[in-house]
């Protein structure tokens, strides 16, 4: 029976207003991914760019019927790519590969982590019976910002969106009650893929034996099992991948490591600090010194000091931060709770200290750069929902529950101006690569093909390719 007739009262049904009140959260969210993919659209260049060229080889023994596993299997820098080279493989024989279509697989990617995270963060607020729908514009803001630019623009970046959804969606599913061996196996799988994706995949594997041990309350034999299970996965999958594996010169050997600790842990701040500074620093000192133009690449300019300065002064505070809500919020909340994002903060940590190993020799600078936001990104998510956790759980401090809040507005504000600079960044590297597509079409000018990779033999030896198969430029002209 209806409540107005058992009880005589009116039933109060939800307003137009209310309703919308309901949904804005959701329609806020909506508009990151959809100005994301406008400008994919309009402001890309659809041309092969840097290590796309990689790809020619296996387009080149897939026309030949020629494809081994060892094309797909075989080491590119620090990575095994098997999983995106079979993606990649796939868009550019079905699109003619238009790169544009990895761009946009790259957003799909994207959009399923956000889809991941939502469902996580849904989950433990009606655990804790907490308002949790306006961290989902939050969350959506980071996860489609163009503070990542570099990644967006790339179709070969796609491999760094399909780890990071892998290594997520890993986490929520051990993080889970449920003890099924199914839950478990599709946790393994995710963490294959993981692994064959992005170097830094293979980190999930540690922390993965971390979750189940911090959610096992309490012991049992079938949790020791599945450990032990867990476990024996990693060890193989992590045997494969080292199997016939070359470390590359930039690796840092171990008596360099204990000889200058520092050097990596300076590296590994900036690179949690860049994701949601780098942009806002630029758009500022842009509107206060009126140079729009200002892009800090990397190079040794004032303004890559100062995006330096401000990611590893935002890169300390955030794991201080970190460390605080976490040691805050277990003395209100069950660990088990927490561990989702816990197990987010630290992947992203040690994926800041895995790079520095291989890269903190190029300096200091190098870990500003866009294409590490999307892991990093993960660590200032983890930040934000611990933050909107404190508000909840400590709502009558009101200092506690007002420093949270005005976290989580500044990194939205910091990550929003990130987002607005970001144009910048899609312009120039249209202005920069359009004139090399039209190099590539005609055949000459070395100095223009070499914006598309450094040695332009390796462009022009491609070109022949793709003009006789009729791919990217030329699919038109078939």
């Amino acid at each position: 029976m209806h409540r107005e007739a058992i009880t005589g009262e009116p039933v109060r049904r939800p307003t137009w207003a209310r309703r919308v009140a309901g949904w804005l959260p959701y329609l806020l969210a909506a508009a990151p991914p959809a100005f994301l993919i406008a400008i994919v659209l309009t402001q890309t260049v659809d041309v092969p760019f840097a290590d796309q060229w990689a790809l020619i080889p296996l387009l080149q023994h897939s026309y030949k019927h020629t494809l081994t596993f060892q094309d797909f299997w075989q080491q590119h820098n620090e990575h095994r790519l098997l999983f995106p080279r079979l993606a990649m493989l796939g868009l550019a024989r079905l699109s003619g590969w238009n790169t544009r279509v990895e761009m946009l697989a790259s957003v799909a990617l994207a959009g399923a982590l956000f889809a991941v995270l939502v469902a996580q963060v849904r989950q433990t607020g009606r655990l804790l019976g907490m308002r949790w729908q306006w961290l989902v514009p939050a969350i959506s803001l980071a996860v489609f910002s163009l503070n990542q630019a570099e990644s967006w623009w790339g179709g070969w970046n796609l491999q760094i969106f399909l780890s990071v959804l892998a290594v997520v969606a890993c986490m929520a599913l051990l993080t889970q009650a449920s003890a099924r061996i199914g839950t478990l196996g599709l946790a393994v799988a995710c963490a294959v893929v993981a692994s064959y994706s992005y170097g830094p995949g293979l980190l999930v594997w540690g922390a993965g034996a971390a979750l189940l041990i911090l959610r096992a309350r309490p012991w049992s034999a079938a949790i020791g099992w599945r450990l032990a299970l867990w476990c024996a996965a990693g060890v193989l999958t992590l045997a494969a991948f080292f199997y016939g594996y070359h470390w590359s010169a930039q690796t840092a050997p171990l008596a360099s490591i204990v000889r200058a600790p520092g050097r990596y842990l300076v590296y590994t701040t900036m690179y949690l600090g860049a994701a949601p500074t780098r942009g806002a620093v630029e758009y500022l000192f842009g509107a206060i010194t009126g140079d729009t133009y200002a892009i800090c690449n990397l190079g040794d300019s004032d303004l890559c000091a100062m995006v330096g300065t401000a990611a590893l002064a935002a890169g300390a505070g955030g794991v201080l931060l970190f460390a605080f809500g976490t040691w805050a919020l277990l003395r209100r909340v069950a660990l088990q709770t927490l561990l989702p994002y816990i197990g987010l903060g630290l992947y992203a940590l040690a994926s800041g200290l895995m790079t520095g190993l291989s890269r903190a020799a190029y300096g200091n600078n190098q870990a500003l750069a866009q294409r590490y936001a999307t892991n990093a990104s993960l660590f200032w998510i983890a930040l934000v929902i611990l933050a909107a956790l404190c508000a909840h759980a400590y709502g009558p401090h009101r200092w506690l529950g007002a420093a949270a809040k005005g976290l989580i507005l500044a990194f939205g504000v910091s990550i929003a101006l990130s987002t607005i600079q970001g144009l910048d960044h899609f312009r120039w590297q249209h202005s920069f690569l359009d004139p090399a597509r039209e190099a590539l079409l005609v055949g000459d000018d070395d100095a223009l093909l070499q914006r598309l990779y450094p040695d332009p033999k390796i462009v022009r030896a491609g070109r022949a390719f793709l003009q006789q198969r009729h791919l990217s430029v030329f699919r038109r002209t078939s």
